[in-house]
């Protein structure tokens, strides 16, 4: 099989629109499943499922503080949504280095993330 070979710039363009599509992605599934309203108080479940990541990860984020919450007596934790949303923004990153990317693939490296934005 012969090996098909891209320049620089359309792996480039090629990543930008990647990164382009996820963040549409992204956003679109945040907006639909955050309606930021006051008083839209969520639990840890319906939070699980928009991080994809089981309850008990997010009653431990909410413990250490990580997570904004709201306890309203005992151990009864809620999460606002429109807190939860500015958290989200709040934890993005800037956008992807699509040239380190670029020479990544071109030296037949795979293109993953740097270790720093894991």
């Amino acid at each position: 099989m012969q090996a098909i070979e891209f320049s620089p710039e359309f792996v480039d363009r090629l990543a930008n629109v990647i990164a382009d599509r996820v963040e549409q992605r992204i956003q679109a599934s945040l907006a639909s499943s955050l309606r930021p309203n006051a008083g839209n108080l969520l639990d840890a479940d319906q939070v699980a499922k928009m991080f994809r990541v089981k309850p008990v990860t997010i009653y431990a984020w909410a413990r250490r503080g990580i997570l904004p919450c709201v306890r309203l007596h005992g151990n009864v934790v809620r999460f606002d949504a429109a807190e939860v949303a500015a958290w989200v923004e709040s934890r993005k990153l800037s956008r992807v280095n699509t040239t380190a990317i670029a020479a990544r693939l071109r030296s037949g490296q795979p293109a993953t993330a740097p270790a720093s934005l894991s």
